[in-house]
C-alpha cells in the first residue's frame, strides 16, 4: 500500500473518544462534591457577570461536535422553531443549514450516527456549559443560575453519538471536509471538542487541525486534553496540535455535599477567636463563594426555626441569619430570612444522634432566593450559638473568595509534553463535578427543574467552558468593546474588528493564573500549561492596569520588532505572543515551523525571554533558555521597576514568511515613539558577537549570552554529566593528528532513559547541517571515528539532548588510538593506508537551493525521524527556492 502513488502517509489510528467520566446526578441521591456552572462561569470571568458588562455571546456561534443534543431541555428549547436536521452520508455533506431557532442553528447527524441523545447524554451537558440558557423557561427557577459560560451564543451542532450509550463518536476521518469546513461555511467561528484519540505523536488528525487553521485563521479550535493524567506526556490528539487551545481541568470548589469531608470551609471570626466550620451549600440561593469575600456578622433568628416572620426584621438588615432546622421547609426558612434584607442564611442540623452530620437543603418550592443559604452540624451550631449569646462580642462569618481557596489541576487531567517537549495542555478550566443540562433520552417533551441537570467530570467539561470564554471574547471583540486593533488604539469611535485565532489565543493565554501550591503568573509547566483562565484580567481595565492588543502582524526571516514601554511599576508588566503556525507533516520530529522569539529587556539590562525557561545541571547550575518548540510565548515581568523596557519578537527561523503573529500587552505602562537599538543580554560575555539580540558564539561557549562554556572530554578520564528532561549540552575534544582513531563510548545510569546524539568538527552541531547521528537511545552508547567517511582531525562537539519527559545522568569516556589501527569490534566503513589531508565534510547542491552540509554517517535513522527531519528541509528549501508549500506537499 505504501508504494500507491496516492498514499501520503500511514500511521496508526486513534477512535475518537469522550474525555468525560459520568456521576452520579440524582439531587436525592447526591453524595459528593458538585461545582455548579455559576461558579464556572465565575472562575472563567473572574467576577459576577453582573459586575463584568454586557458579554454574554450574543451574536456567535460555536460548532460543537458530540453524541448529541436534547433539544427539547430548557437550556435549547424553543417553542416557536423547531430544529432542522441534516443526514449525511459517506456521499452526501450538509453544507449549509439556516433555521430561526432562538439555540441550535443547524443540527447534522454525521454517517453512522443518531439524531438526538441518550439519557445522561455527554453531548447535552456540553452544549449547555458553553451556551445552555433556560431563562424564560416554564419551571426554570432552579436552572437559571446553570446557565453556560456564553449563554446568548448560538450552536452548529454536528452529532457523531450512536444510538446506543457509548464512549465513542462516529466521525468519519476526513475531518477538515465533514467537520471543520461544513462548520465554518455555516458561521461558526469557535469549535468546541470534547473528545480525543490515544496518540501522544502528530499524527493526521493533528495534522487536519492545524491545517485547517493555518488556511482559515480565524477559526479557534478548542479540544479537550484527555483524562489520563497525573502521569506526564499523556495529553493526546487532536490535542498536541499546535495551533488549537489545549484544555486541562482544574479541581473544583467543594459544594453541596453529603459528606463533612467534601463540605466547604467559611470562617467564623470573634474577638476572642477565629474558628474555621464547614458548611454545605443549598440546592437553591446564590452561590456561597464568589470571587470576592463575603463578610458581616451573625445574629440567631427569632424565632429560631424562621418559620414566620422575623422579629424586629431591621436587626436582620445586612446579616447572617442563624436558623435551627425543622418546623418548616428550607424554602419557607429562606423565604422569611430573605424579607429581612439579611445577607445569608445559616442553618444548623437538629439531629443530636449525629451532631458532626451536615445535609444539603432542597427546595420545597418555587421560591428561589437570591442570598446565600448554609447547612451546618449541630456541633458548630452550638458552638456559633454560644459565641453570639456574648454579650461583650460580635460575631462574624467571612466567606472566602473563590481565588482564597486552594484549587489545583485535576488529578485525572492529562498532562504534557507533546511527544517533542511542548506545552500542551495550554491552560485549565474548571472540570471538575460540573453540574449542566441532562439529557432525558425524549425530543417530543419539554422538561425543566433540579431533575434537567445532572454532574460531569473531565476535560470534557473545562473545554466547552473555554469555547464560552472564547465566544465573550470575539464579542468583545467585535462589537467594539475592546480598546482596538492597535498598540496605539485608534482615534475612531469604533474599535471593532474581527480577531484572530491566535490573538483570541493569546488573550486567553494572558488572563490565566496558575493554581495549586504555588500560584499567580507564573512560567508555564507540563502540568496546566499558562493556567487556569480569567477573563476580568484582560478585560476589566483601570489607568493602572493598561491593556493593548494588536493582530496580524507579519514577520520575516531574521526581522527584528521592536516596541518601547514606560513603566510605571505599580502592576505586573505581561506579554504574550501568539502565532498559527503551518502544519507540520504527520510523525514531524519537532512539529514547529515557523520559530519567533519573545525578548524584554529592562532599564537595568536584565534580559527576560519568553515562557521563562530555565535548566539545572551539574556542570553550569542554573541558566535561561529560549523556547524552540511553542508557537506562543510569555513574559512576565513582576514587580517591575520604573522606566523604559523594550520588547523585541524577532524571526529567528522562519522557512515560510511572512508569518502574521499576535500581541498582548497588559500593565501600568505607556507606549513610546522610538526605542534604543537592540542590543543582545550581558553584551554576550565577552565570548562572542551580538546580532540584534542574539549572541553568536565562539566555539568553546553556548547559551544565549554565551554564559557557558563547554567542558573538554579528556582522553582515558570518565565525565559524570547530569541533565534535566529536555536539556541539551555541549561537550568537545580535540583531535590534532591526522592518523588518530577515537571512541566515544556514552553510559547512562538508567537504560530506560532516551537521549539523542549530535556531532560536529570545528564547529557546534544542529538538525538544520543533519548532524543528528541517533535520536531515542537507550543504553550504552558507541560511536567511534571510523563512522565517518571524511578525516577527523580538528575540534569536535559533542551534543546531547535529554528526552522531553526524562532527565538523564550519564558517564562519558573518551579513547584514543595515536595510530590507522582501530578499535576491537569496530569496522571502517573506509581505510587507507596512506593519511590523507583534511577535508571538509560533504556538500550536496541542489539547484536553487542552499548547499546542506551532510556528515556520511554510517548510521541508520527510522522513517519517523526521517519524515521529521524532510518535513523542515523541504518546507526550508521551498522558502529559498520561492516554491509555495502546497507544491512542496
Amino acid at each position: 500500500m505504501s508504494s500507491l502513488h496516492e498514499v501520503k502517509w500511514i500511521g496508526p489510528f486513534s477512535e475518537r473518544r469522550l474525555r468525560a467520566m459520568k456521576e452520579t446526578l440524582d439531587p436525592n441521591e447526591k453524595s459528593s462534591t458538585s461545582l455548579r456552572n455559576v461558579f464556572v462561569v465565575e472562575q472563567i470571568l473572574g467576577l459576577p457577570r453582573s459586575i463584568i458588562g454586557s458579554l454574554s455571546g450574543k451574536g456567535q456561534l460555536v460548532a460543537v461536535t458530540d453524541t448529541g443534543i436534547d433539544y427539547a431541555h430548557c437550556f435549547f428549547y424553543d417553542p416557536d422553531h423547531g430544529v432542522d436536521v441534516c443526514d449525511e452520508s459517506e456521499t452526501t455533506i450538509c453544507q449549509s443549514q439556516s433555521s430561526n431557532n432562538r439555540k441550535i442553528v443547524s443540527y447534522t447527524v454525521m454517517p453512522g450516527a443518531a439524531d438526538g441523545d441518550f439519557i445522561d447524554g455527554h453531548g447535552t451537558h456540553v452544549c449547555g456549559i458553553v451556551a445552555g440558557n433556560a431563562n424564560g423557561q416554564p419551571n426554570s427557577e432552579f436552572v437559571t443560575k446553570e446557565n453556560g459560560v456564553a449563554p446568548d451564543a448560538k450552536i452548529v451542532f454536528q452529532d457523531g453519538g450512536r444510538s446506543q450509550a457509548s464512549d465513542s463518536l462516529s466521525i468519519p476521518p476526513d475531518i477538515q471536509t465533514y467537520l471543520f469546513s461544513t462548520a465554518y461555511g455555516q458561521g461558526a467561528r469557535v469549535h468546541s471538542n470534547s473528545w480525543g484519540g490515544n496518540e501522544n505523536h502528530y499524527t493526521m488528525d493533528t495534522q487536519q487541525t492545524d491545517e485547517f487553521i493555518y488556511m482559515n485563521p480565524d477559526y479557534i479550535m478548542i479540544f479537550a486534553a484527555g483524562n489520563d493524567g497525573p502521569y506526564l506526556g499523556t495529553v493526546t490528539d487532536p490535542a498536541v496540535a499546535k495551533n488549537i487551545i489545549s484544555v486541562g481541568a482544574s479541581q473544583g470548589l467543594p459544594e453541596n455535599s453529603l459528606d463533612y469531608q467534601f463540605s466547604s470551609p467559611v470562617l467564623v471570626l470573634s474577638t476572642e477567636t477565629t474558628e474555621q466550620i464547614f458548611v454545605a451549600s443549598a440546592l437553591f440561593g446564590s452561590p456561597i463563594y464568589r470571587t470576592f469575600r463575603v463578610r458581616g456578622s451573625v445574629v440567631l433568628a427569632q424565632p429560631e426555626d424562621a418559620c414566620r416572620q422575623l422579629q424586629n426584621p431591621e436587626q436582620y438588615s445586612g446579616k447572617f441569619v442563624l436558623v435551627r432546622r425543622g418546623s418548616c421547609t428550607f424554602s419557607q426558612k429562606s423565604f422569611f430570612v430573605q424579607n429581612a434584607s439579611a445577607l445569608g442564611m445559616v442553618v444548623y442540623n437538629n439531629n443530636s444522634s449525629y451532631p458532626q452530620r451536615i445535609i444539603t437543603m432542597m427546595p420545597a418550592d418555587s421560591f428561589e432566593p437570591d442570598i446565600p443559604c448554609m447547612m451546618i452540624s449541630l456541633s458548630d451550631g452550638t458552638m456559633l450559638k454560644g459565641m453570639i449569646e456574648k454579650a461583650d462580642q460580635t460575631t462574624f462569618i467571612e466567606i472566602p473568595a473563590i481565588t482564597d481557596l486552594v484549587r489545583d489541576v485535576a488529578d485525572f487531567s492529562s498532562r504534557g509534553p507533546t511527544y517533542d517537549g511542548r506545552l500542551k495542555p495550554d491552560l485549565l478550566a474548571p472540570g471538575y463535578h460540573v453540574v449542566s443540562a441532562r439529557s432525558n433520552g425524549q425530543l417530543n417533551q419539554t422538561y425543566c427543574g433540579l431533575d434537567a441537570l445532572i454532574a460531569m467530570s473531565g476535560t470534557s467539561m473545562a473545554t466547552p467552558a473555554v469555547a464560552g470564554a472564547a465566544l465573550l471574547l470575539r464579542e468583545y471583540f467585535t462589537s467594539g468593546l475592546s480598546p482596538g486593533n492597535g498598540l496605539s488604539p485608534p482615534q475612531s469611535l469604533s474599535r471593532s474588528f474581527d480577531p484572530s485565532a491566535a490573538l483570541v489565543k493569546a488573550m486567553l493565554l494572558h488572563s490565566s493564573r496558575h493554581v495549586g501550591s504555588e500560584s499567580g503568573f507564573l512560567t508555564p509547566s507540563f502540568d496546566q500549561g499558562y493556567g487556569l483562565i480569567n477573563l476580568s484580567s484582560v478585560i476589566v481595565t483601570n489607568e493602572r492596569n493598561v491593556l493593548r492588543v494588536q493582530d496580524g502582524i507579519n514577520i520575516s526571516n531574521n526581522e527584528l520588532i521592536t516596541f518601547c514601554a514606560d513603566v510605571g511599576g505599580s502592576t505586573d508588566l505581561r506579554v504574550t505572543i501568539a502565532w498559527t503556525d503551518p502544519p507540520a507533516y504527520p510523525s514531524a520530529v519537532l512539529a514547529l515551523i515557523n520559530d519567533l522569539d519573545l525578548t524584554i529587556l529592562g532599564p537595568n539590562g536584565e534580559t527576560k525571554y519568553g515562557n521563562g525557561k530555565q535548566f539545572q545541571d551539574s556542570a553550569y547550575g542554573k541558566y535561561n533558555v529560549r523556547d524552540r518548540k511553542n508557537n506562543n510565548e510569555q513574559v512576565v515581568w513582576s514587580e517591575p521597576g520604573k522606566g523604559t523596557y523594550t520588547l523585541f519578537v524577532s524571526g529567528r527561523d522562519v522557512p515560510l514568511d511572512p508569518q502574521p503573529f499576535s500581541i498582548v500587552i497588559s500593565g501600568d505602562f505607556e507606549l513610546k515613539d522610538s526605542c534604543p537599538p537592540p542590543s543582545c543580554p550581558q553584551d554576550c560575555n565577552q565570548a562572542g558577537s551580538c546580532r540584534g539580540v542574539y549572541c553568536h558564539c565562539d566555539l568553546y561557549h553556548f547559551g544565549d549570552a554565551c554564559e557557558l562554556s563547554m567542558n573538554r572530554l579528556d582522553p582515558g578520564i570518565a565525565s559524570w554529566v547530569d541533565l534535566e528532561a529536555d536539556a541539551r549540552t555541549l561537550l568537545y575534544f580535540n583531535m590534532s593528528a591526522i592518523n588518530s582513531t577515537w571512541r566515544l563510548i556514552v553510559e547512562p545510569m538508567y537504560t530506560y532513559n532516551t537521549f539523542s546524539l549530535m556531532l560536529a568538527v570545528n564547529r557546534k552541531p544542529s538538525l538544520a547541517n543533519n548532524d543528528l547521528l541517533l535520536r531515542g537511545v537507550k543504553g550504552e552508547t558507541e560511536i567511534a571515528s571510523s563512522s565517518f567517511s571524511f578525516n577527523t582531525q580538528g575540534v569536535w562537539v559533542l551534543a546531547i539532548q535529554t528526552s522531553p519527559l526524562t532527565a538523564l545522568s550519564f558517564a562519558l569516556q573518551l579513547e584514543v588510538q595515536e595510530s590507522s589501527s582501530e578499535f576491537p569490534g569496530v569496522t571502517s566503513s573506509t581505510t587507507s593506508s596512506t593519511p590523507s589531508p583534511p577535508s571538509p565534510p560533504s556538500s550536496t547542491v541542489i539547484e536553487g537551493c542552499v548547499p546542506i552540509v551532510t556528515f556520511q554517517a554510517q548510521m541508520s535513522i527510522t522513517q519517523t525521524e526521517f519524515l521529521g527531519i524532510q518535513s523542515r528541509f523541504l518546507l526550508a528549501v521551498a522558502k529559498t527556492a520561492g516554491v509555495s508549500q502546497q507544491d512542496v506537499k
